[in-house]
């Protein structure tokens, strides 16, 4: 899959091994091991079919559409599913996520949390 960050700090933050180790000390190789079987997955179905990870679509009530969350130990990446062109996929219920979301080929990053210590603080 292909990742896309909203925040640029945290981008900036998960392409670096040392910046990893300084942000979660205590995660560093699960925050790792994430990045990289996500990047490695053809989509989110391909995810969902991983043992070790945790897919779950989640409404963010604000904006009436479903997230999906993954989860590997104790470290969860929070995320939009995308489309090849980069357009967010709207997924009005849980029912229909994996129907309509399940091909996408990129995620849109917007937070991490790792030993319950997240990225950003979601307002």
């Amino acid at each position: 899959m292909n990742l896309a960050w909203r925040d640029a700090e945290l981008h900036r933050t998960c392409l670096s091994s040392a910046e990893i180790a300084r942000r979660w000390p205590a995660s560093e190789a699960t925050v790792q091991d994430l990045l990289a079987t996500i990047c490695h997955a053809r989509d989110l179905a391909a995810l969902q079919s991983y043992r070790s990870l945790q897919v779950q679509p989640v409404l963010d009530p604000r904006r009436g559409q479903m997230h999906v969350t993954v989860r590997l130990e104790e470290v969860e990446m929070h995320g939009s599913a995308l489309t090849k062109t980069g357009e967010r996929i709207i997924v009005p219920t849980e029912a229909r996520f994996w129907d309509v979301a399940g091909q996408a080929p990129a995620l849109l990053v917007e937070n991490l949390n790792a030993g319950g210590t997240a990225f950003r603080m979601v307002s």
